[in-house]
């Protein structure tokens, strides 16, 4: 059975500043039955700066982009196996 990647991962999206000025995005990767999706390539772009940066979630489904500026990013997940999703928009402060 295929399972469907979603945009449940975004529940569990956090940002925040680790020195009050440099943004971190961190977050898990899930699918629809809320269990972690690791090896998910997570893809972040800037529409703006064209700023683009890529990591790989862990065995837990986490992933992590630290010393990020602040804008208007695009979010998204893909992994073998499972259904493509729109990226979704951050914005981070």
């Amino acid at each position: 059975m295929q399972r469907v990647l979603t945009s449940a991962f975004l529940a569990a999206l956090c940002v925040y500043a680790q020195d009050n000025r440099v943004p971190t995005l961190t977050g898990r990767v899930l699918d629809p039955t809320s269990a972690a999706v690791p090896n998910a390539t997570v893809k972040l772009y800037n529409r703006d700066t064209s700023l683009q940066r890529s990591t790989v979630s862990d065995a837990q489904g986490a992933f992590q982009f630290e010393r990020l500026p602040a804008g208007e990013f695009l979010l998204e997940a893909r992994t073998t196996g499972l259904d493509q999703v729109s990226p979704v928009s951050v914005t981070l402060v």
